[in-house]
């Protein structure tokens, strides 16, 4: 009986933090804010930047910036990368360009990783109002509000 009751309380709990995300993704406007990139999942393996701040070439490396509402601003730690992309509806992503502008050094394997996914990336999710995931192929890449 206390096994049924933890398990019915602990459903209603996973369906109301569900319900939250679609709530909060629908709700809010990703392209009024700046977003640093904190980590990329592919498969079932996790990437991080490990760079010191020292080695970066570029003053704000991994920060997703919307400038307008057809293009945005995501560089790598070394060169200046951008791309264009459209919100068809809320949750859903389409990006139709991304890459570097400019070559000022050799990628990095975070750097590379970015570049390769992001372009992936067909929708994303708020899981809290200072989080965002974008899912792409067989990957995720979580940002924080910055």
């Amino acid at each position: 009986m206390m096994k049924t009751k933890l398990f019915f309380l602990l459903s209603i709990a996973i369906t109301l933090l569900a319900c939250n995300k679609e709530k909060l993704t629908e709700q809010t406007d990703i392209t009024r804010s700046s977003w640093k990139l904190k980590c990329i999942t592919v498969g079932k393996e996790k990437f991080k930047d490990e760079l010191k701040k020292d080695d970066y070439h570029r003053s704000a490396p991994y920060v997703l910036v919307f400038e307008s509402d057809s293009t945005f601003v995501l560089d790598t730690s070394k060169n200046n990368s951008a791309g264009m992309f459209s919100i068809p509806e809320k949750g859903k992503i389409e990006i139709k360009v991304y890459g570097s502008i400019t070559e000022v050094g050799g990628e990095n394997d975070f750097d590379e990783k970015m570049l390769k996914y992001f372009k992936t990336v067909k929708h994303y999710q708020l899981s809290t109002r200072n989080k965002l995931v974008f899912y792409g192929d067989d990957c995720e890449l979580e940002f924080v509000k910055q």
